[in-house]
């Protein structure tokens, strides 16, 4: 989704955007296909991702999530054509109301507030204010957009949205997700600790991705995480089941 961000008191509302959800095949060609199906129908595309999966049958199958602009239900017909189409899903995402005030601090900011507190008060401290903001910064984006994300049964999918959300936000610059049994792994590319120069913990990210799970992925919960300083990554692995 891409949200437009508002000041004062602009209640104008944000952009119609669809998530068209394919289930494929994996073989070479086939998003380039969607792709260019899309595009003959006028669709446009804002974002796509794709991520691979194995099915009990050793058939080895893909899910694209394309968030596209200017949606016709054409293009669905046309997509369920294909011989690698497995199954074809779409979900309206334009928030409900309108998007929520949001004030933009530079990440450097972010980055050197978090060292001087830690150096100041210790690392502890700094890991709950900076965690507890991001919870609570998830927890409000999780509010905005519940009615619109409510509808997607599918984890994974609901995931890519959520994902998808916070990269329109610039919170995090990318991201990847593979799934495992009863775990999703997350790759993400420079979230706002990893900007200019890396920090060795993301807490802030991590609190996000907590507020947003509560309330958009009840029993879903992060189980490991790990900074890749060298790519600006930060690695997530949340479990989609209650942790006892």
């Amino acid at each position: 989704m891409i949200p437009r961000l508002k000041h004062g008191n602009d209640r104008e509302k944000c952009a119609r955007i669809h998530m068209i959800a394919i289930r494929t095949v994996d073989r070479p060609g086939v998003l380039q296909t969607c792709a260019r199906i899309l595009a003959e129908a006028g669709v446009n595309i804002a974002s796509s991702h794709v991520f691979h999966r194995e099915d009990t049958d050793n058939r080895k199958e893909a899910q694209i999530t394309i968030f596209a602009e200017n949606y016709t239900p054409a293009v669905v017909e046309r997509l369920r054509q294909q011989d690698f189409v497995l199954d074809v899903q779409v979900f309206e995402l334009t928030c409900v109301d309108v998007v929520p005030d949001i004030v933009i601090f530079p990440t450097s900011l972010i980055q050197e507030a978090i060292r001087e507190i830690a150096l100041n008060y210790g690392e502890p401290v700094a890991a709950s204010i900076f965690f507890r903001l991001g919870y609570m910064y998830g927890q409000c984006l999780a509010q905005h957009y519940i009615e619109a994300l409510r509808h997607i049964s599918n984890i994974e999918l609901r995931l890519t949205a959520l994902l998808n959300i916070l990269k329109s936000l610039n919170l995090l610059k990318d991201y990847k997700i593979a799934a495992i049994d009863d775990k999703v792994i997350l790759r993400i590319r420079e979230p706002v600790e990893m900007r200019n120069r890396c920090l060795e913990k993301c807490y802030f990210t991590k609190g996000l991705l907590a507020g947003l799970l509560e309330k958009l992925l009840p029993g879903s919960q992060i189980v490991s995480e790990s900074t890749l300083c060298p790519t600006r990554e930060y690695e997530v692995t949340i479990s989609l089941l209650p942790v006892s």
